[in-house]
């Protein structure tokens, strides 16, 4: 063989395209698993009438899978449904199923998840892919329901002690108009309850000479002076004159 010939061909362009795709595919994942949401890539297993029975996981993230007390490489290639049953009894598969034909991405807002073994709280969004596939994004909201619900509970505990005391109990704002008071309040102000909201507590029912330094006492304690924290003895005047000592 006295020489030989070699065929070279520039894929610089063609390297770079597949470098790019490769990267993209990382940062995808990346992002994809970092996200707190619970996010599912879902595919239709259709039934001979071409009708949606069962969505298939093909994809899951770590937040996903741990509403499930599982990982994402145990419920790949899972049925929907059958990992949530509770979602056919809630509506929430139809929702899915409308998504996956019509496109048109839905958002299902704080809804409650429950079957016999577990519920929690969520949000959600439902998107169709270019590909047709589905993008379930799921976000747990049961910490946050909960602590609403608490502070709901304790607030409506705290309003019915407010109200039932055997002493008047009143809330000012900075201002010294009354924001609230309880039954009591009302009775010995001699006034309905909701007459009295809005009305200056100082200008309105303390003495006119004692207004000074009972205004003193409020002012330091919207001042932080736990000093002025003591008990204070003063007149009032009610709704209808009379003149009481509290």
């Amino acid at each position: 063989v006295e020489y030989a010939i070699a065929t070279i061909f520039d894929i610089t362009q063609r390297k770079q395209v597949e470098q790019e795709r490769e990267l993209s595919t990382i940062r995808f994942e990346s992002m994809f698993e970092e996200q707190k949401a619970g996010i599912l890539i879902l595919d239709a297993i259709r039934g001979e009438d071409c009708k949606v029975e069962e969505l298939i996981i093909k994809q899951v993230n770590t937040a996903f899978a741990e509403l499930f007390d599982a990982t994402p490489e145990t419920l790949i290639g899972e049925g929907l449904v059958a990992l949530q049953p509770g979602i056919q009894e809630m509506y929430l598969f139809s929702v899915l199923c409308n998504v996956l034909e019509t496109g048109d991405p839905v958002y299902q807002p704080t809804s409650l998840y429950a079957d016999e073994d577990r519920q929690f709280w969520f949000e959600c969004y439902v998107s169709r892919l270019p590909n047709g596939e589905l993008m379930f994004v799921i976000n747990d909201e049961t910490a946050e329901v909960e602590a609403k619900n608490s502070i709901t509970i304790e607030k409506e505990r705290a309003e019915r002690v407010f109200d039932i005391a055997g002493v008047m109990l009143l809330t000012l704002d900075v201002e010294g108009n009354i924001s609230s008071i309880n039954k009591k309040g009302a009775a010995i102000l001699a006034a309905p309850q909701n007459e009295l909201v809005g009305q200056n507590w100082f200008k309105r029912f303390v003495l006119p000479q004692e207004q000074s330094i009972v205004r003193q006492v409020f002012n330091g304690l919207l001042a932080g002076n736990v000093a002025e924290n003591r008990k204070v003895d003063g007149r009032i005047i009610t709704a209808k004159g009379e003149i009481k000592t509290i």
